[in-house]
């Protein structure tokens, strides 16, 4: 619980991070009713000690067994949705040609291309189109990644690019749109 209890103090925590809060919430509130248990078992000998240890862990395994359950489908989930995609650009020779998208530097690799990240109101997000001229944007369905960089200035990746592909990448859908 001392190493994440910082997360109470975060105003927006997605909930693949508050799942190890809980979890150790739950760890630690095991402890505290084993504790409470030992104590009242003191006063009243006859409560069986099967009630003490099941008590405080009826909590706990649920718990855990969620948290570990979700970790394990959102790592082999993006796993396999990561692989698709780097291998369907990791062969393209872009030649020096620029990709740009908060998705593109982790879901691009590619030695032949120049991948910047972009976000509203950050140094480079100024007609981006224009001057970077991209041969890829990656953006998610609603640009949220992005805060609406390209949506909120208008422009309408589906009715500029020349094509689009899309992925599902964990709960996000990732859309590539191509350009000239």
């Amino acid at each position: 619980l001392k190493f994440e209890i910082h997360k109470t103090l975060i105003l927006y925590l997605p909930s693949r991070y508050a799942l190890s809060l809980f979890a150790a919430m739950a760890l630690w509130l095991c402890i505290v009713l084993y504790f409470v248990m030992v104590e009242l078992r003191k006063s009243e000998p006859a409560l069986p000690k099967a009630f003490l240890y099941g008590f405080s862990t009826i909590i706990f395994i649920p718990l855990a067994y969620g948290h570990i359950r979700s970790t394990r489908m959102l790592i082999n989930e993006k796993t396999n949705a990561s692989h698709e995609v780097i291998m369907e650009y990791n062969n393209v020779d872009f030649k020096g040609q620029t990709i740009a998208g908060v998705w593109a530097t982790s879901l691009v690799w590619n030695p032949t291309a120049k991948v910047i990240p972009v976000w509203k109101n950050f140094l480079n997000d100024d007609n981006l189109l224009e001057n970077q001229k991209p041969n890829l944007v990656v953006t998610e369905n609603d640009e949220l990644d992005s805060e609406g960089v390209f949506k909120d200035r208008g422009v309408d990746l589906e009715i500029l690019s020349k094509s689009k592909k899309s992925y599902n990448y964990g709960p996000y859908v990732i859309h590539f749109y191509e350009f000239e």
